[in-house]
C-alpha cells in the first residue's frame, strides 16, 4: 500500500549486471548473508508489530462503538 518501502539490498542489481556481462555472480560472503538475514528478520518483526497495532485499534474502535450504545 502507501506504507514505507522495505529496505532494499544491491543483490538484484549485482545479479542483473553479472548476467548482462555474461559472468557468474560471485558467491555472497557469510557477512553479506548474515546482514540480509538480519534485515529480513527486522522487516518481518516490523510487519508483525504493525499488524498487532492494527488489530488493537480495531478492537478499541469496536469497544468504543459498543460503549456508545450500552448504558
Amino acid at each position: 500500500g502507501a506504507d514505507k518501502r522495505q529496505e532494499k539490498t544491491d543483490a538484484v542489481a549485482r545479479r542483473m549486471i553479472a548476467g548482462a556481462l555474461g559472468i557468474r555472480a560471485p558467491k555472497k560472503t557469510e557477512e553479506e548473508r548474515a546482514y540480509e538475514r538480519a534485515v529480513r528478520e527486522k522487516e518481518v518483526k516490523r510487519r508483525e508489530r504493525e499488524k498487532e497495532e492494527k488489530v488493537r485499534e480495531e478492537e478499541e474502535k469496536e469497544r468504543a462503538r459498543r460503549s456508545v450504545w450500552e448504558d
